[in-house]
């Protein structure tokens, strides 16, 4: 990507569409295909770390992050509520061959991430929230560069993508 924005010369800060946060143009070829299919993955950080933060804030940490992705992706998305109060205790999102779960304990939140192909299991990390988010956020870009689908509905459901 270029370091300015080619519509209004601002530093390049690319929202979860692509366009620049500033004047909405987005990087185009001559052709006028987009450069690259995928979303931004600081983007989707920055919408996946928001919803997290406004959980944390609300008291409830994972239940906007677990809304939203449920509303983008629906069944790629496992969400585990506790049994008398539902809150949401466990966010694990399936993109492609990784299993990323996120979960709210009472020392905060642990996330872990589980490469598996073909039912073994490739490897697995420990991963505190911020690198939850960044692997999430990597993950769905990806994603979205090879699903339209996926990509209209994290569009939709990012605010500042309007």
């Amino acid at each position: 990507m270029p370091g300015a924005c080619p519509g209004c010369g601002a530093p390049w800060d690319p929202d979860v569409t692509g366009a620049c946060r500033y004047c909405r143009a987005s990087v185009r070829t001559e052709a006028g295909d987009l450069l690259d299919p995928s979303l931004d993955a600081v983007g989707l950080g920055r919408l996946l770390g928001g919803a997290l933060r406004a959980g944390q804030a609300a008291g409830r940490p994972l239940e906007p992050l677990a809304e939203l992705l449920g509303r983008a992706l629906g069944p790629a998305v496992t969400i585990e509520r506790a049994r008398r109060s539902g809150v949401v205790e466990r966010v694990e999102l399936v993109a492609g061959d990784w299993r990323l779960a996120l979960v709210a304990a009472r020392s905060g939140l642990a996330g872990t991430a589980v490469h598996q192909v073909r039912g073994i299991v490739l490897k697995r990390e420990e991963l505190s929230a911020d690198e939850w988010v960044a692997r999430a956020a990597s993950e769905l870009s990806a994603w979205s560069g090879r699903d339209g689908a996926v990509r209209a509905a994290l569009v939709a459901a990012d605010p500042t993508a309007r």
